[in-house]
Parts: structure tokens; C-alpha cells; sequence
């Protein structure tokens, strides 16, 4: 409503202006004066066909680079980020290099940080289980939820290097998998079929372990 009466306002300007012009006599043929170094500058400008504006177009150099060995971080002051989680977090240019061909660009946000804030995720390398391929604090592993970050030892390293002073933050980022419709975690709940005793039990099982993650980080340093 408020758009169709401001196009009606235009409209009716627009209709004043021409009523106003349609009333002014034709114009008179201007008397030629010596022409200046304005005058004539002005003429040039109006005789020149107005020359469309060149577009950069794509050479080979914009093609997409191949993906190397690792992200390149740059350094920042900032103490040691451990991260646990899943794949949320999982590094995307570990051993199976997500993107295909732009894989040199298809980073996930631990990875991007490191490279484009240079935020410290430890070195890059292979490891043993829990981990893989990426940042040496980073534990996360796709498919993980609250219960297996305790039992396959994402929460246990990464207090160990907390306590070797590697470590100074921490990030716990999981509880996707625990409550994911498509590992039947979370149809149960919404479909009611579920007990109410049976979703607290779920829900404060989710908690305590989370519980049980903070303290182990907390008493490691």
C-alpha cells in the first residue's frame, strides 16, 4: 500500500512537470559567441560517442589453484584452541580433502580461522585414533556425540595437552549427532512415541556428560 502511493506521487509530479514544459514557448536559436576554452570543451564532451565501460574479463589465472599439503596459518599472540566435537568441526582438508576441485578453498570454520586470522589449532598432521588428518588440538570426529567423546578419548587428549601447557582455551562443540533425525535420535521425541521418563533420562544423560567433559578440561589446568 505504501509503495503503490508513492509511485502514485511520482506519477502525479511527473505529470506537472510535463504540463509546465508544454507551456513554455520554443526555444529561441542562441546568438554565436566566440568560442572558449569551456565552450569548446563542452562541445568535444557532447560529440563524442559515449564509449561502454571495458569489463575485466576472466583469464587462466582466476582458475582455482590446486589444493595443497595444508592450510597456510599466519601467527597471531593467542595461546593454544582445542577444539572437541564432530563434523561440525572435523578438519574438511584432512585425508578425504572435501570440494573436489576447489578443495584448496573449502575450508571449515577451525580451518578458516586458522588460515585467515592465523588463530593457533596446533600443527597440521596425521595422527592416532581418536583423530585423523588436520590440527593437532583439534579432536573432533564426524559421527561423534556427547557419550563417545568420553569413551574414545577426544576429551582425555585434549586434557593432556592442557596440562602440558599446549592448550590455553577450549571448545566443545557436539550434541548434533545425539539429537539428529537421521540417526533416529530425535523422530522418537517429536512423534511422542517416547516417554516423558525416557527423554529426561536422555537429556540429563546428555548433560552430565558434557558435565563430566568441562571438569576433566578444568582439573587439567
Amino acid at each position: 500500500m505504501y509503495r503503490t502511493h508513492v509511485y502514485r506521487v511520482i506519477l502525479v509530479a511527473f505529470l506537472l512537470v510535463l504540463s509546465a514544459c508544454s507551456q513554455e514557448s520554443a526555444p529561441q536559436t542562441p546568438t554565436p559567441t566566440a568560442s572558449g576554452p569551456m565552450e569548446q570543451a563542452a562541445v568535444t564532451e557532447t560529440a563524442v560517442s559515449p564509449r561502454p565501460t571495458p569489463t575485466t574479463q576472466p583469464t587462466q589465472t582466476s582458475t582455482v589453484l590446486p589444493p595443497t599439503a595444508e592450510p597456510e596459518p599466519t601467527s597471531v599472540p593467542l595461546g593454544g584452541i582445542g577444539v572437541i566435537g564432530d563434523s561440525n568441526s572435523d578438519e574438511y582438508r584432512a585425508d578425504d580433502n572435501r570440494g573436489g576441485e576447489y578443495a584448496a578453498v573449502t575450508l571449515n570454520w577451525i580451518e578458516q580461522l586458522a588460515v585467515s586470522r592465523g588463530l593457533n589449532f596446533g600443527e597440521w598432521g596425521t595422527w592416532d585414533e581418536p583423530r585423523r588428518t588436520g590440527y593437532a588440538y583439534n579432536w573432533s570426529r564426524s559421527g561423534a556425540n556427547v557419550h563417545t567423546m568420553l569413551s574414545d578419548g577426544q576429551v582425555d587428549g585434549l586434557a593432556a595437552q592442557i596440562a602440558a601447557g599446549e592448550v590455553a582455551y577450549a571448545i566443545i562443540y557436539i550434541g548434533t549427532n545425539d539429537f539428529s533425525p537421521a540417526n533416529g535420535n530425535y523422530a522418537q521425541i517429536y512423534d511422542g512415541s517416547m516417554s516423558d521418563e525416557d527423554v529426561a533420562w536422555k537429556v540429563n544423560r546428555f548433560v552430565a556428560d558434557v558435565e563430566m567433559a568441562v571438569s576433566t578440561l578444568q582439573a587439567a589446568g
